[in-house]
């Protein structure tokens, strides 16, 4: 069970959320070139703000979803490497090991 929601989080971000974000940067850039100039302070900082969560996801978020998945193909839900920070379904190893990984806990029903 824990391994479908994963998945459903690894199709939900590739199928939704990175189409809303090039979605968001058209209609910005479009917004922008219409009723501003592109050499706006505040525009400025926004499309480098724009670059800077792009990279971030692209070398955090997706490749740690990918290799958590993989995890939990291999080893189950059960499996100490699945959650301890220094195991391969975390965090990128360049990036510190709070940010670009995907917990996901599942408690048991009794019953």
């Amino acid at each position: 069970m824990l391994f479908n929601i994963v998945k459903f989080f690894h199709i939900l971000d590739d199928h939704v959320a990175n189409p809303a974000y090039l979605l968001v940067l058209v209609t910005g850039l479009t917004m922008a070139w219409w009723h501003w100039s592109y050499t706006i302070h505040w525009i400025q900082a926004a499309i480098v703000l724009y670059v800077i969560m792009l990279l971030f996801g692209l070398a955090g978020y997706s490749p740690a979803l990918t290799r958590q998945i993989e995890t939990l193909e291999r080893d189950g839900p059960q499996s100490a490497s699945c959650w301890s920070p220094s195991r391969a379904c975390n965090a990128h190893p360049a990036l510190p090991h709070k940010r670009g990984r995907v917990r996901v806990r599942v408690n048991p029903v009794a019953g």
